[in-house]
């Protein structure tokens, strides 16, 4: 069986939720982790040897990967654009002032293949350059990106959701699309404009 490495890739990608702009993965990370906590509340219960356990809440799922780009590795035959690609995920970081006001740093949408679709918040970002180093730009002819990002989404997913993941447009019923601020039914859609 044969795979399609460019078509894997092309549903790979971190785009801003609020103007569309996306990174696609260059490369596949050597891993993906996801995890999540469990808050429980211990209710004492006199004479009882151990406490009994109450649900309190849940943490939100974190999503953790390191990205490598490197410029002379470029999708379609195209340089990458190291200081772009390191300007853009560091901004992920940072909140927006372009209206006047202050806005909190963008949402983003990942999409790892099928494996991961969801909508969140960074956590953190280091952006770590690497050499051979380019002397016309003074950046590293590779970085690395590291990322945590926290899901977040108005319609929380439960137990069912998790075990039997749907994508399909009637699922997503209720969830907007990245860019677009619209209700849609699938927000796995080809993201509108590469950095």
């Amino acid at each position: 069986m044969s795979v399609n490495r460019q078509s894997f890739l092309n549903q790979c990608f971190i785009q801003d939720w609020v103007d569309g702009s996306f990174l696609p993965f260059q490369l596949m990370p050597d891993e993906v982790a996801q995890s999540k906590s469990v808050n429980w509340q211990d209710q004492e219960v006199m004479g009882r040897a151990f406490p009994v356990k109450g649900y309190g809440s849940s943490s939100a799922r974190t999503v953790q990967l390191q990205l490598l780009f490197c410029a002379d590795l470029g999708i379609d035959g195209n340089t990458v654009e190291i200081p772009k690609i390191a300007a853009w995920c560091m901004a992920l970081a940072y909140p927006d002032y372009k209206s006047g006001l202050i806005a909190p740093p963008h949402p983003v949408y990942l999409q790892v293949g099928s494996m991961i679709k969801m909508k969140g918040v960074v956590g953190d970002v280091v952006v770590t350059h690497r050499g051979p180093w380019d002397f016309d730009t003074n950046y590293g002819r590779i970085i690395e990106v590291s990322m945590s990002i926290q899901e977040v989404g108005e319609i929380p997913y439960g137990l069912t959701e998790v075990r039997n993941p749907d994508f399909s447009p009637k699922n997503m019923a209720g969830r907007t699309e990245p860019g677009t601020g619209k209700s849609s039914g699938s927000s796995g859609a080809t993201p509108p404009s590469k950095i």
